[in-house]
């Protein structure tokens, strides 16, 4: 005798047994789940949105740059949490470009970066073939560079993320001047071969102060030579042409700064860079600020200089291209350590031409 099967009664009982069990195993098992399949997903780096930034992105958009001299943003990696920001000023007839190697190594470590562009700076050659400097800080009105100080501090505090800042040469001298007039302390600024005055022989071959006002000639063209020409052609941005009165301007605009080195806050901690007998800006007033700073009680000061030689642009690969750039390497570490964690230029023996001063260590 058999026992007949009914198939759809069977079924049914197993579809009522699945649906009462599905619900326990997905209660008991969803929470794990989601996290597996989360954890496998990358996620995007979520960098807060800067309006200032926007803002003044916006007043480029019908000026035509070189490549290289846009303003630019770097942000970390996917995976990589922004926990900080650093504002950043390039040289004076340099651009952007000087920073994006060390813009990578600091964007790999969280920290999202702002690339500047001097006021007047980046204009593509004119048809003539000529470097277009028109539109320099000139006449002594060195307002255009504290107004850009005035854009950085408002970027700074545009978003959450806490704030550094840094410039190099003459952008130095627009870091510090933000520095010295923001609302709230930066956490750090560094000082890359800071420019507030001309080194003594080209103030000489400039007359100074007296060359820089007089009519006509203060228009007069000068040139850093044949070799800066020969750095644009092999990439570097920039230019390499300027008048007399646009490089006194920077002095006059330096000097305005070290009047203001007082208002400095003491919970910013200073790193200064520099290079012995710098042939690009005068290291005497370099020591006057930092003697300045001292004064005030600022304890969180370094300052180090690399041997006599080395580059005024000590951050540029493009800058001197065919030099052996034997410090760049320790200077880059150094310098993201310092931004990253506060830790100061490590240095070697006292310098026997800045005295007082040591040389930085490099590897």
């Amino acid at each position: 005798m058999s026992i007949g099967i009914n198939k759809e009664a069977y079924m049914n009982k197993i579809l009522q047994m699945t649906l009462f069990i599905l619900p326990l195993l997905l209660t008991s098992c969803s929470g794990n789940l989601v996290r597996n399949i989360a954890s496998e997903i990358p996620q995007e780096t979520v960098i807060p949105e800067n309006i200032e930034w926007n803002n003044y992105l916006s007043t480029f958009k019908t000026l035509e740059l070189q490549k290289g001299c846009e303003p630019r943003r770097f942000t970390p990696p996917v995976n990589i949490k922004a926990r900080a920001k650093i504002l950043l000023v390039h040289g004076f007839t340099a651009c952007p470009q000087q920073y994006f190697e060390w813009a990578e190594l600091l964007s790999k470590r969280g920290i999202v970066v702002y690339l500047f562009t001097m006021p007047g700076h980046g204009a593509p050659k004119l048809p003539s073939g000529k470097d277009n400097y028109s539109n320099l800080p000139t006449h002594n009105n060195f307002e255009a560079y504290s107004n850009l100080a005035e854009v950085i501090n408002k970027v700074a505090l545009a978003d959450e993320l806490p704030s550094s800042i840094g410039g190099l040469s003459v952008g130095a001298a627009v870091a510090l001047n933000a520095a010295e007039t923001a609302m709230t302390p930066y956490k750090k600024l560094i000082l890359i071969s800071p420019f507030f005055k001309m080194p003594k022989y080209f103030e000489r071959n400039l007359l100074g102060p007296v060359i820089g006002n007089l009519p006509l000639i203060n228009n007069q063209t000068i040139s850093w030579g044949e070799g800066c020409h020969d750095e644009l052609r092999r990439g570097r941005a920039g230019i390499c042409e300027y008048t007399i009165s646009d490089v006194y301007t920077t002095q006059v605009f330096g000097k305005h700064v070290i009047s203001l080195a007082q208002n400095l806050s003491n919970r910013t901690q200073i790193q200064i860079v520099g290079v012995e007998k710098d042939t690009g800006s005068d290291n005497n007033s370099t020591e006057k600020f930092a003697q300045i700073v001292t004064d005030i009680g600022n304890k969180d000061l370094s300052v180090c200089f690399y041997p006599k030689g080395a580059n005024h642009s000590l951050l540029s690969r493009f800058d001197s291209p065919d030099e052996n750039k034997y410090w760049l390497p320790s200077l880059l570490e150094d310098a993201t350590n310092f931004i990253d964690q506060g830790e100061k230029f490590p240095v070697a023996k006292l310098s026997e031409i800045e005295m007082n001063y040591a040389l930085c260590e490099y590897k």
